[in-house]
């Protein structure tokens, strides 16, 4: 047998023969010796020189090479007749191996033929049939005959032998290396599934809405016929673990509550031992690191069997798979758990990072696919239904012709004519032949449906319980129809209805392995009632010994009748249908199956693995995992915990894990978007993430969930901070067109997009209402836009989006040609038109429901409104040409609603009118100058506030001075009128006092709206003085009201504006300023001038009032953005080439940002007064001088290097989040630009900082370099405020980390001649912080600080001991009590010698330099305590100079350590007259502590 199947069947089955007749030949031709071939080569030569008379002509010898090249091909045609014969004694073989599996089980056989004959049956399994060949067919139909009998032979050997077991179990993982894991075609095994696909599932398949029901399958394929193939190795691993079912058997009971009862032993437990070897063996190979033991080979092989185990889980053929995928979950658990810190905190072992993938993997995929089931158990359960009267049905109804006939199929169809179609016997009902698994030509005498069949069952299980009760049949009788049946009660009925379909099949088959699957499930039941005796109390069926009896007598049945195991009528069945069996086991494993009740437990261990802090790669695994089960039954994450775990993972260290946690609750939400709002704001946060594909995904999952559900409630939220993730400079270029891809999907979709959308339904609409839905998307977009207007202050982002998309910089502009761009950018233009219509509708609307809001919702809702207009009128003015008048009737200000609205909304429609100006044409402003607006602008002027003031101002003069007005039009007279009026009060009131302060309230309030209100005006005048163009103030003179004109305005007002700003109020000298700064922004070179009078230095110095310094640095900065916009927008270069005198040169040469220079020039004239200003005690002044830096900086006029140091030392400023979050952020953008520089400044900032702090915090205790921010669980999270610098541009280096350690370390031995050692403490302290809490993700930097700490110490603190002994044996302390002394005695002897000051001023600084030792042997300490690596033993064996280590890398701190402790009691009073004794001598005794314990094999504990 042996001979004949691994010679001859298996390659001939598997058709590869001739590859073994190749390897012959070649190896006989290797074989050779060398005589012989000298002996051939000889031979060669003698035939070849006869034949070289011989002449061969080409096609000869082509023919020679083709039947050369064809003999390998010849070869393998001849074999396949060999093949044929050879598959002709297939049956003759399956006989035999039947054969001697029948005479193995009669009969005893000794060890060495039964394993010889085992290991040939398993040689079997690695036949691959030919699929490509033309036999195919036939080869998979023999190799299936002749690889089951063998099966059922190693099965008879496994179940006869006990003591081979593992022997046997073992050689089954070199055959397995020899199966391809990646064939299909060794997938010969079939298997029939019938769970129909009832939900839209990732895991189970689509629903389809009409049509055949499609079979599912979870791991397999997919076929419509409701058939797969399985791994014939799985068929057998299952056998063998179902042939070592054992009969369960009486056993004493121990429990005194149950002294009546009878229970049973366990039969599976040979089963189960069986299990738990196999899977630790296949573990254990999967598990060896590298490629050891062909770890990399078995992992794909563990895949394959789990994904048979699943497809075969619910077959009631195969009940031991449950067993065995429970058993996999089990053990691979129990690895990753070992793997991790969970539980005792410690990890136990250290697996290949690959098995830990494959391990999560593998139990993800069975938890996915058991919640599934669960799921789908939940929504088709097997129903019980409820009794039928016999009598009033219908016997001889007929589905074509009785319109009154219920078709019961659960298929769904409700056709009843258009196929094959069954009616039962019993209910009358209709049924579909295909769906019942009944064909027409094998229609039985009597069929009875389902449920017709579960009454039947619950009927004879209650004779049977009468009668072995020995109660009448009368009484039951009595109760018939109104059972009310426990789920305990419908599980005993669902076991009989399968153990009945196992006893058909087994009569069918007549095999061992049906008898097997029998017995197991048979064991199983016994097992399962044993374990829920107490909870059967009360049930119908509720005699368990009773039910164990029942079962125990189906346990060696003969099938010898034709009928079923309890029933007594002969012309029932009593076996559910193909479907119904598969409910049937779908609804026994979701209630009684091991795997499913410890699903919770599994789940517990994944969510466990995801807090796991210290292993990265398990956290990402465990959360794939988890979103792996998510998908398949999403109500999981109404389950607190999993929703605890999955949010805390947002805020990760890794952006992986980070990622997978947005896209498992991403998931959740799309699939239940009423649970999003719980979600959002985690969700929100992230698009703030530092992680780009974590931006990413959150931003497909808004856009995602807002198109399928666009009344989301928070969508405003969601736009706004996608507009603001757009607008930021810094984004990255993917995420940015992705947001572009969002916004032109949301808002931005032209027509043809809307109708492709329109067109995909199956119902073709009408052209009117697509054009309906057109215009009812843009008005939902306005309608949007205005929402975010209403929850945002600021409208710029908008505006950033509308301008980038009419310019076509939309999604992928760059890829598409410049003739797409120039139609997508009309198109855009299109789009945006209606857009405007549809917002000038929304004020239309609005005034007509206006009655229906209160005034305060009017004014939001109308300031929204024309905000929303403003940001398409700053974007592309001309979309509002044909609107503008519907917006005059505002500037009057009588809209009925709050001042503080109304102001807002005079303010937007003046801004919408000044960049409308320079669109309109002739006839526009013709039809302005007969209008009322200039009454109504100069109303707003004196009415309104400054902003207001200010608007109405700039719309009035744009209109006054347009290029189509006349220049004495209506509105430049009452633009002069105003400016008369005003500038004559300032005349008539500058004299009145020098102290303004003590005029009344209204009277300076007067003058300051004169001032501010000719400051506007100035801002925007263009002259053609040349004195004011060129800056000639010595040429300006002071003229009367009557003489002012347009001309001749800036040169009088700077007069008279200098004139207040030398008044003593300083509000007034404020608004003066700024007015003088409106001066400014037209005429830069008056600047110059200003700053030549050293004007500018005044308002500047440290002397001037703070809120003058304010002032100034507002009005700089604000001077340098309106040039630098002036620029970027090209009205500087139309302001030049609009000249009368330009030539062609001039405007190729021309300076267009030679002002904006000079602005700069007076700015940087003056930048280290503002260097000086960012260390101001007034915050405010803080703020804004950083600003000005910021805008110098953008604007190339600062040196970097002179910024850095500044930038460094506003970390410090700890109380203002707003000034350290501007500092940080400009330091990162140095750091992208010159990460060298940063890295070699970063310890001279680190001092800038101290010295910040020092300056700003009188109190030293005041100064730290952390911060203390609550985190999850209310639990103080402690950062270093360089913490993020460090991670940015440092930590990605070794080399950079060492460099910035090794400076900060030397700051404790270095000895500056300046700094005394009472002064370093504090300085050393604030360092010491900074190593303690820097953010190392390498072992080898906190094991480097360690090491060089040891040196310092052990270097330093002898001389400063001995200092210290010195110093005291002049006051009694012998050198033997120097290092021992305790307080009191010390304390006594210096009181007693009578300390001078001189004396305890020297001893504190002793105390000092000793501080800065036991600073450091705190630092070591703490850092040996706050991370888990630092231990003993790699600390004797680290030098700084060895090989970097894989396990080094990404460490984190240690949540629960006690905080570091740099701080030491003040000795020296602050005037430095007073030295507290006590704490110099307590210092003293610390420092003697650490000198006499300090080791650097034992560190002493934290002080």
């Amino acid at each position: 047998m042996r001979v004949h199947l691994v010679n001859h069947i298996i390659p001939s089955l598997s058709c590869t023969g001739h590859t073994a007749s190749f390897a012959s030949m070649d190896v006989c031709c290797d074989d050779e010796t060398p005589q012989e071939e000298d002996k051939e080569e000889k031979e060669e030569e003698t035939a070849a020189a006869p034949r070289k008379k011989q002449k061969v002509t080409k096609k000869k010898a082509k023919k020679l090479e083709k039947e050369e090249t064809a003999s390998p091909q010849i070869l393998i045609k001849l074999l396949k007749k060999v093949y044929m014969g050879i598959s002709s004694t297939v049956g003759l073989l399956t006989n035999l191996i039947e054969r001697i599996d029948f005479l193995i089980h009669a009969v005893s056989v000794d060890d060495q033929p039964l394993l010889s004959i085992c290991a040939s049956a398993l040689s079997s399994l690695t036949i691959d049939p030919a699929v490509g060949s033309g036999a195919s067919r036939e080869n998979t139909s023999h190799t299936h005959a002749v690889q089951m009998a063998c099966v059922s032979l190693v099965t008879t050997i496994f179940r006869k032998h006990p003591k081979h077991r593992i022997v046997i179990l073992e050689d089954l993982f070199p055959l397995l290396l020899k199966i391809p894991t990646s064939k299909r075609s060794m997938r010969t095994f079939p298997v029939r599934l019938f769970i129909k696909a009832s939900r839209v599932s990732s895991v189970y398949g689509k629903k389809s809405s009409s049509g055949p029901c499609r079979v599912v399958t979870p791991h397999g394929g997919l076929r419509g016929d409701g058939q797969d193939f399985i791994q014939v190795i799985t068929v057998l691993i299952l056998s063998m673990i179902q042939a070592c079912v054992t009969m369960p058997y009486s056993r004493s009971c121990q429990d005194k509550d149950e002294t009546n009862a009878r229970r049973l032993s366990s039969g599976l437990a040979e089963c189960e031992r069986t299990c738990k070897i196999f899977t630790t063996l296949l573990v254990q190979r999967c598990s060896k690191k590298g490629e050891e033991g062909g770890a990399s080979e078995f992992r794909p092989i563990l895949s394959n069997l789990v994904d048979d185990l699943l497809l075969v889980q619910l077959l009631p053929q195969f009940p031991s798979a449950e067993m065995l995928l429970l058993e996999i979950c089990r053990k691979l658990c129990d690895d990753l758990v070992a793997n991790s810190a969970v539980g005792n905190g410690k990890r136990t072992i250290s697996s290949e990072p690959t098995y830990l993938t494959t391990a999560m993997d593998t139990v993800g995929t069975i938890c996915s696919d058991t919640a599934a089931k669960i799921s789908l158990a939940r929504e088709n359960p097997l129903v019980f239904a409820e009794e039928v009267d016999v009598d009033a049905l219908n016997k001889g109804a007929d589905p074509s012709s009785d319109s009154a006939e219920v078709n019961r199929c659960s298929c769904g169809r409700t056709t009843l004519v258009d196929t094959f179609m069954l009616d039962c016997d019993r209910c009358h009902n209709w049924f579909h032949g295909s769906c019942v698994g009944i064909a027409k030509d094998k229609l039985p005498d009597v069929w009875i449906c389902d449920e017709c069949t579960m009454q039947i069952m619950v009927v004879d299980q209650m004779k049977v319980f009468c009668a072995k009760n020995n109660d009448k049949e009368s009484s039951f009788g009595k109760s018939q129809g109104k059972l009310d049946l426990s789920q305990d009660d419908k599980v005993h009925i669902m076991r009989v209805l399968l153990l009945n379909f196992l006893i058909h099949q087994e009569k069918l088959s007549d095999s061992t392995f049906s008898c097997n699957s029998r017995k197991f499930h048979l064991a199983r039941f016994v097992k399962d009632i044993n374990t829920d005796r107490k909870s059967s109390e009360g049930n119908v069926f509720s005699n368990v010994d009773l039910i164990q009896s029942q079962l125990l007598d189906m346990w060696d049945l003969q099938i010898d009748s034709d009928h079923g195991v309890f029933s007594q009528n002969y012309q029932r069945c009593e076996y559910l249908s193909d479907e119904g069996n598969a409910k049937l086991m779908l609804t026994l494993n979701a209630s009684k199956s091991q795997l499913v009740a410890s699903f919770p437990q599994l789940l517990g261990v994944i969510v466990a693995l995801m807090g796991d802090e210290n292993n990265v790669s398990l956290r990402k695994l465990a959360v794939k995992a988890l979103s792996q089960i998510v998908q398949t039954d999403s109500s999981l994450m109404a389950q607190r915990s999993v929703r605890e775990a999955a949010t805390k993972r947002f805020n990760d260290e890794a952006i992986s894990v980070r990622e997978a946690a947005v896209s498992l609750v991403g998931f959740y939400v799309l699939q239940t978007p009423e649970a999003a709002k719980a979600f959002h704001i985690p969700l929100l946060l992230r698009l703030n993430d530092e992680g780009i594909s974590v931006r990413k995904r959150v931003i497909k999952i808004f856009k995602d969930l807002i198109s399928v559900n666009p009344s989301y409630p928070e969508r405003a939220a969601v736009l706004m901070m996608l507009l603001a993730r757009a607008s930021d400079k810094k984004e990255d270029d993917g995420v940015r067109d992705l947001i572009y891809e969002t916004f032109s999907t949301l808002w931005f979709a032209t027509s043809d997009d809307v109708d492709r959308v329109h067109s995909s339904a199956a119902i073709v609409t009408p052209l009117r209402d697509t054009t309906s839905s057109r215009m009812n998307f843009v008005r939902d977009t306005a309608r949007q836009m205005i929402e975010v207007i209403t929850i945002s202050s600021a409208s710029k982002h908008l505006a950033n989006l509308v301008q980038d998309m009419l310019n076509g910089q939309g999604e992928k502009s760059e890829e598409k040609k410049a003739s797409q761009r120039k139609i997508d950018r009309v198109a855009a233009e299109k789009h945006c038109a209606k857009i405007v219509a549809c917002l000038v509708e929304e004020l239309v609307v609005f005034e007509e429901n206006r009655d229906n809001l209160s005034q305060k919702e009017a004014g939001q809702q109308l300031v929204s409104i024309l905000t929303t207009l403003h940001v398409f009128a700053e974007a592309s003015p001309s979309l509002l040409l044909g609107h503008y008048d519907n917006l005059l009737h505002y500037l009057k200000a009588e809209n009925g609603v709050p001042l503080t609205s109304e102001s807002s909304i005079v303010i937007q429609v003046c801004r919408i009118l000044s960049h409308l100006s320079p669109c309109l044409s002739s006839l526009n402003i013709q039809q302005l100058l007969h209008g009322e607006i200039s009454k109504d602008l100069v109303r707003i002027a004196y009415k309104f506030g400054m902003l207001a003031a200010g608007a109405a101002v700039e719309c009035l003069v744009k209109l006054a001075t347009h290029q189509e007005s006349e220049r004495h039009n209506p509105l430049m007279t009452a633009l002069m009128k105003l400016v008369r009026t005003f500038y004559t009060h300032l005349l008539k009131m500058k004299n009145t006092a020098q102290d303004l302060s003590k005029l009344k309230d209204k009277e300076r309030n007067n003058i300051h709206r004169a001032l501010s209100v000719l400051g506007y005006i100035c801002r925007h005048h263009h002259g053609r003085s040349q004195a004011i163009i060129n800056g000639d103030v010595q040429d300006f003179v002071e003229v009367t009201p009557p003489d002012l004109t347009w001309e001749n305005l800036p040169s009088s007002c700077y007069i008279i504006f200098k004139t207040y700003l030398s008044k003593r109020d300083t509000s007034t000298k404020c608004k003066a300023l700024r007015a003088i700064a409106g001066i400014f922004s037209s005429y830069p070179r008056i600047m110059l001038a200003f700053e030549q009078e050293g004007t500018l230095c005044k308002v500047m110095s440290i002397d001037a009032k703070p809120e003058l310094q304010l002032e100034a640095l507002q009005c700089w900065r604000e001077i340098l953005i309106t040039e630098e916009q002036r620029i970027e927008s090209g009205e500087a270069k139309r302001q030049m080439e609009s000249k009368a005198d330009i030539t062609t040169s001039k405007k190729v040469s021309g300076d267009q940002d030679g002002d904006a220079s000079l602005i700069g020039a007076c700015c940087i004239q003056h930048a280290p007064r503002i260097f000086a200003m960012t260390s101001s005690v007034d915050p405010k002044i803080r703020l804004h001088s950083l600003l000005l830096i910021e805008t110098l900086l953008r604007q190339g006029l600062v040196n970097p290097m002179e910024m850095i140091p500044v930038l460094f030392g506003l970390q410090g400023d700890l109380k203002h989040a707003q000034i350290r979050l501007c500092a940080h952020k400009m330091l990162v953008e140095e750091t992208e630009k010159r990460p060298d520089m940063i890295r070699q400044l970063l310890s001279e900032g680190i001092r800038h900082c101290y010295d910040f702090q020092h300056k700003i915090y009188k109190d030293t205790d005041a100064i730290t370099a952390v911060t203390r921010n609550k985190g999850p669980n209310n639990i103080v999270q402690i950062e270093c405020i360089f913490g993020q610098i460090f991670r940015d541009s440092v930590r990605n280096s070794r080399s950079h980390s060492i460099r910035v350690i090794k400076s900060l370390l030397n700051r404790f031995t270095s000895k500056d001649p300046d700094d005394s050692p009472t002064s370093r403490v504090p300085l050393l302290s604030f360092t010491s912080e900074v190593l303690a809490y820097l953010p190392y993700n390498h072992l080898g930097d906190v094991l480097y600080v360690i090491h060089n700490i040891a040196s310092i110490v052990n270097l330093e603190s002898n001389e400063v001991l001995a200092k210290m002994t010195t110093f005291l044996r002049c006051y009694g302390l012998s050198e033997k009590d120097a290092g021992t002394a305790d307080k009191v005695k010390l304390r006594r002897l210096l009181n007693k010698s009578q300390f001078k000051k001189e004396d305890k001023m020297k001893f504190a600084e002793l105390c000092a330099a000793a501080n800065s030792i036991v600073l450091l042997v705190r630092l070591s300490t703490f850092l040996r305590e706050a991370y888990s690596g630092v231990t003993t033993a790699r600390l004797m064996e680290y030098h700084p100079g060895e090989k970097e280590r894989i396990t080094d890398r990404g460490i984190s701190r240690i949540d629960d350590t006690l905080a570091f402790h740099s701080k030491f009691p003040h000795a020296i009073s602050p005037d430095g007259k007073q030295v507290d004794l006590d704490v110099l001598v307590n210092q003293y005794i610390e420092f003697c502590r650490v000198c006499k314990d300090y080791d650097l094999d034992e560190l002493p504990h934290n002080t």
